[in-house]
């Protein structure tokens, strides 16, 4: 196993000593509740660690055992605890129910993710909450993580990724249940949801200007995508570090299905490309996420992914440049959130303090992407 990634146990960020050790013994101590009420039987000694690599969701490593064994969930080994965060959780977002359900029909579908295993409604101090597999093995976050690796296994990596993603386009969704019934076109909808999310990341007045005009340009584009685009499984935030691979550099896992709905596949391929920065790309590699970790020889372009990707799914439409930069706004939402919420309870770690920096970033390259 080689650490860091959503399943990777570090420090609890922004909760030194004391205090750190009591938000992890009374996150066990909620944690045991919701065991045996949901007939799980009597737990042992529970043992959490926070994964730090997450910027959303509270995520745990626990090993523990319960006895009497019972429901769904092995009595004694490793599992990974999901919550949303306490403070500032913007509205529509951080819904464990609908990514559980995620969870669940992507096991009925034998596709790579992890096991859901037990599901605790929102009655509780930690909201709606839930259990899955623990799933080992070796991720990418970084440049660091990814300059251990020969040419030929990045490009193996990078290949398996991007075929994942086309498999994942290719599912049928017929019985996926958590489907709208709206007949906008889904980047509209994406692009309304986004303006909504970064407006109640009370964002400054100048950033919120330079949102807006990408906004205002990408939204007739966004109205005029057909409805009748394929309605396929969209996972929400594509990117290498949400994955897990073994030491081949077979693709075990995708992880974080937290934005996963049914809609416009390019919204996925899009955002994919935000992240995905190549060698000479120093302003996208320092966006805050999986900072350079593509930029080694052997990585594919970014051109050469679209292509694979067709190759082994369905051609990319011209205006893809489009969904790059909804990806980008979309990306600049969610990290605006989060410095909301790290204003609330700040975190140390680099990671956190460059957040707002890489939102008048994003918002830049946002405006270039969309031409």
């Amino acid at each position: 196993m080689n650490p860091p990634h959503e399943n990777s146990p570090h420090d609890e960020p922004g909760l030194p000593g004391v205090e750190h050790e009591a938000a992890l013994v009374r996150n066990a101590l909620e944690l045991k509740a919701l065991l045996v009420a949901d007939g799980h039987g009597v737990p042992g000694a529970l043992r959490l660690e926070r994964i730090e690599a997450g910027i959303s969701n509270e995520t745990y490593l626990v090993r523990g055992v319960i006895e009497p064994c019972g429901g769904s969930i092995p009595a004694a080994g490793t599992w990974v605890f999901r919550r949303p965060p306490r403070d500032h959780v913007l509205p529509t977002a951080h819904d464990m129910e609908r990514e559980f359900s995620t969870l669940r029909f992507l096991a009925g579908q034998c596709y790579a993710a992890p096991k859901p295993l037990s599901l605790f409604s929102g009655s509780s101090s930690l909201g709606s909450s839930y259990i899955m597999s623990w799933e080992a093995g070796r991720t990418l976050a970084s440049a660091r993580d990814t300059a251990r690796l020969t040419p030929a296994e990045r490009a193996r990596a990078s290949y398996e990724f991007i075929g994942a993603l086309a498999r994942l386009h290719q599912l049928d969704v017929t019985t996926y249940p958590r489907r709208s019934s709206s007949t906008t076109p889904f980047a509209a909808r994406q692009l309304s949801v986004w303006r909504r999310q970064w407006e109640a990341g009370d964002p400054p007045p100048r950033l919120t200007r330079a949102f807006n005009d990408v906004a205002a340009r990408l939204s007739s584009w966004a109205e005029s995508r057909s409805a009748g685009t394929a309605a396929v499984l969209v996972h929400g935030d594509y990117r290498l570090d949400n994955t897990v691979f073994g030491d081949d550099f077979r693709l075990r896992a995708v992880l974080d299905w937290e934005l996963a709905t049914v809609g416009d596949p390019w919204c996925d391929l899009g955002l994919l490309l935000v992240y995905w920065a190549e060698a000479a790309d120093d302003e996208r590699a320092r966006i805050g996420i999986a900072e350079g970790a593509t930029q080694h020889p052997g990585f594919p372009t970014r051109h050469e992914l679209i292509e694979y990707y067709a190759s082994v799914g369905t051609t990319p439409p011209d205006d893809l440049d489009h969904y790059t930069a909804l990806g980008y706004l979309k990306l600049a939402a969610i990290f605006q959130g989060v410095h909301a919420r790290l204003r609330i309870r700040p975190q140390r770690g680099e990671r956190f303090t460059t957040i707002a920096d890489a939102i008048p970033r994003l918002l830049s390259l946002a405006g270039q992407a969309c031409g």
